[in-house]
């Protein structure tokens, strides 16, 4: 039995034993769903009979949930009731290719028992109420980016792919724009480009909407704007009941709460009404420069330039550490938004430094989120593990050594890995107390902060626990220094985490108290918690209780 096939089991047992935890919360406002809710007559009243289906109570049975029975009738039912090319069935070619387009070979692992696309947010919300008269498990799929099974597909359940929820417009003073979640950032920018707009979104180009924006979000000149999540004005967003809600700082303003990083708990978003931005020139100035020499030097810079985040809010940073070919690397990509390079005194730091290779130029938003992308290629198994301690060079400096020192343990099984450090700095955190607040327990006093992310690719199920447990002793001994030191932070970024961290628990107890109300206000039975199984949930990783992996 691999690896994926026992982990997804033993998902599946620890869902039984866990999800009743999430129906005991004690809401600070009752709940929005009636207790006797009337899922057959809410699906007649949009034009659907399920009597066709046999009665609610046939489906209650666990053997029959086991045998995959629901969801084949549910696909069976939508079939019919739909356009061929909407519904997805296994023995089709179109399924196969579906399937298989994830950027992570563990996503593939997984196999629905059939893909539905709706078109509206109406055939969302009834695809929503079939899967509760059921009970057949889903997966929503913006991008796919995500890199583990059931994040965002599904084996024996229904993968929802909102890819044709692809709408870009422009509000009529151009202060806002209208974003489907089956849009890719690459397509975002292009789109809005042309206009001297953009919004804060994915760097990455192939990166789906949905996902990013719901996990938080690191776009470009986050120093200057914020969090991509925090740049959204409303949501237009299907919950449990059906119903189609927006929630905004003036509707539904605890959803609105909720949804700025509290992940897929709460319901499918089917579009993001996001602020824009004007780019001073329409361009990025980047520049990579390589140091293989000046390593220390290098993670010294990242250290300085982060401490000076506030004195130009238009620069950004990152530092990848990597090993090729056995030569030890680290990569500083600098970032700026403003056309006069000249002026952009805070990274000396950088630029005193001797660099064995150096390339910098101007760039649009969409070429800089291709490149990105090229940097990111799918056809592998790969992850992400993620933490976060304080800017320390102390700290720093330990990442880059901890990282080169364990690094054999990847090679050994033909694996590579990056470890990525990135900046969240006050800026940041003062643009995340606007419009009501996030969910991420980040307060501008916490920071700056050093965000590690460490991305691993390979090939072979067979080298599964060998990459995992090398991603884990790296972070396990950086978190006991980081501990002892006194420069550990417990936030994880969720769009970072791998299935065995529990990103929702590291925003706090009181954060995740109020999401886990919110939740039981707008789902009190549970359903984005107990049949969308996958991804970070509320009260535990996606795949929790594996202490092995889990820090």
């Amino acid at each position: 039995m691999s690896l994926s096939t026992t982990l997804l089991i033993m998902k599946s047992v620890l869902l039984i034993i866990l999800v009743p935890c999430l129906t005991q919360v004690s809401a600070t406002h009752p709940s929005i769903e009636p207790q006797d809710l009337d899922i057959a007559r809410a699906l007649f009243q949009r034009g659907y009979d399920v009597s066709v289906l046999g009665p609610l109570g046939y489906w209650q049975s666990p053997v029959r949930r086991s045998e995959g029975m629901s969801c084949a009738v549910v696909c069976q039912f939508l079939d019919r009731a739909f356009d061929p090319d909407q519904v997805l069935l296994p023995e089709e070619t179109a399924y196969q290719s579906f399937a298989d387009d994830y950027w992570s070979l563990l996503q593939v692992d997984a196999r629905p028992s059939c893909v539905f696309q709706p078109s509206n947010s109406s055939q969302v919300s009834l695809v929503v109420l079939l899967t509760r008269y059921t009970k057949c498990p889903f997966a929503v799929k913006s991008g796919g980016h995500a890199t583990f099974a059931n994040a965002s597909s599904i084996s024996a359940g229904i993968t929802i792919s909102l890819e044709a929820l692809n709408i870009i417009k422009l509000s009529e003073d151009r202060s806002t724009a209208s974003i489907g979640p089956g849009n890719t950032w690459g397509a975002v920018f292009n789109s809005l480009g042309p206009h001297g707009l953009t919004v804060s979104g994915g760097r990455t180009g192939s990166v789906g909407v949905g996902g990013l924006l719901l996990g938080g979000g690191l776009p470009y000149l986050m120093n200057l704007h914020g969090w991509a999540c925090d740049n959204v004005a409303s949501f237009e967003v299907v919950v449990a009941n059906g119903t189609i809600l927006e929630a905004s700082p003036s509707s539904n303003e605890d959803l609105y709460f909720a949804l700025r990083g509290g992940g897929p708990n709460f319901g499918i978003v089917t579009e993001y009404r996001l602020l824009t931005h004007d780019l001073a020139g329409g361009s990025l100035w980047t520049s990579r420069r390589t140091y293989t020499s000046a390593l220390d030097a290098a993670v010294q810079a990242f250290t300085d330039v982060g401490a000076q985040s506030a004195t130009d809010l238009f620069a950004d940073q990152w530092l990848t550490l990597s090993n090729v070919n056995g030569t030890e690397s680290v990569v500083a990509s600098l970032f700026h938004g403003t056309q006069d390079i000249s002026k952009a005194a805070i990274f000396e730091p950088y630029t005193s430094i001797s660099a064995e290779h150096e390339e910098s130029t101007h760039r649009n938003l969409t070429a800089a989120a291709e490149e990105e992308a090229m940097e990111t290629p799918s056809g592998y198994r790969q992850y992400f593990y993620t933490m976060t301690f304080k800017n320390d060079k102390r700290i720093n400096s330990l990442v880059k050594d901890v990282f080169f020192q364990e690094y054999p343990a990847f090679d050994r099984v033909g694996g590579s890995v990056r470890l990525i450090l990135q900046r969240i700095n006050k800026p940041q955190l003062e643009q995340m107390q606007a419009r009501g607040g996030n969910p991420l327990g980040l307060i501008p006093e916490d920071g700056p902060l050093t965000l590690v992310l460490l991305a691993a690719t390979w090939r072979g199920a067979e080298n599964d626990v060998v990459m995992y447990t090398a991603g884990s002793t790296i972070l396990q001994r950086l978190k006991t220094e980081a501990v002892q030191r006194h420069l550990n932070k417990d936030f994880l970024y969720m769009n970072y985490v791998s299935p065995y961290q529990d990103a929702v628990a590291s925003y706090g107890a009181k954060n995740k108290q109020k999401l886990m109300e919110i939740a039981h206000k707008y789902d009190p039975n549970g359903v984005f918690q107990r049949l969308q199984p996958g991804y970070a949930k509320l009260d535990r990783a996606a795949i929790p209780g594996t202490a092995f992996f889990n820090f």
